[in-house]
């Protein structure tokens, strides 16, 4: 990832503007996060594409949809975003 060789004032940098430029994303994240915290979404343990266990991310494939995710291992999330280009 691009922010791993940054320094931590750059990756903060990069991180709030990423916030600025899509609002939506940060939202959707963040609804997740809420929902996960008060117990109204449980995270996943295993992936939903490979069944693969580890680190699992929930990923958006339409952030207007914010509770609609799909619990991916970073494998499967990577080519997620691959697709989407």
């Amino acid at each position: 990832a691009v922010t791993a060789r940054l320094s931590p004032e750059k990756r903060r940098q990069y991180h709030l503007a990423s916030i600025a430029k899509y609002p939506e994303r940060r939202a959707a994240r963040l609804q997740v996060q809420y929902a996960v915290k008060a117990g109204r979404m449980a995270r996943k343990t295993v992936c939903d594409d490979c069944g693969g266990s580890g680190r699992i991310h929930a990923h958006h494939d339409d952030y207007s949809k914010p509770l609609e995710v799909r619990w991916l291992c970073p494998a499967c999330h990577r080519e997620a975003h691959a697709v989407l280009g």
